[in-house]
């Protein structure tokens, strides 16, 4: 089992004296990105190609160089989704740096740089699994008492969630 670093948070604060981590594991950070951010992006690129051909017929069909200026200007403003879309890509991988999903003997664990979520098994209500066709990964979620976590990106998530469903089942 890889190693995970917990990013500052001390161990003693994710996990009780006598807790052992069962299962770790992180999402693949592709599938992260895009997934938190899907509809944005396929707006993003549309926007981008129409913007594109805007930009290519106009600057062909322009006869004096200095008016290029103001036409960059608009364009700059006018792809401000495509910017939105970036930035919030950005976030999302610097936030997949600090993501850990960990399941222990006692509890299910979810962390990143602002938030821990704990659901302890015996609270634990239901278990529910999504997977894209496509590429085969897929998000796992677990309900109980308060938040439930979303296990994001998983690779395999098929396995992944069998493997999640046997150790919740064991130590309920």
């Amino acid at each position: 089992m890889k190693k995970i670093s917990f990013d500052g948070l001390s161990r003693n604060v994710l996990f009780d004296d006598d807790e052992n981590i069962i299962w770790q594991e992180r999402p693949n950070k592709f599938n992260y990105i895009t997934s938190n951010n899907a509809i944005p992006l396929i707006f993003a690129i549309i926007w981008l190609s129409f913007d594109t051909i805007g930009i290519v017929s106009v600057t062909i069909a322009m006869k004096d160089p200095s008016d290029f200026l103001p036409l960059l200007f608009f364009f700059a403003i006018h792809m401000i989704p495509v910017w939105i879309w970036i930035g919030s890509a950005i976030k999302l991988a610097k936030e997949y740096k600090s993501i850990n999903y960990i399941l222990t003997n006692k509890k299910v664990i979810a962390t990143n740089d602002k938030t821990t979520l704990k659901i302890n098994y015996k609270d634990v209500s239901d278990v529910s699994f999504s997977e894209t066709r496509i590429s085969k990964r897929g998000d796992i979620t677990i309900k109980g008492n308060g938040q439930p976590i979303k296990f994001c990106g998983l690779k395999n998530a098929s396995k992944q969630y069998a493997t999640i469903r046997l150790i919740i089942d064991n130590y309920q």
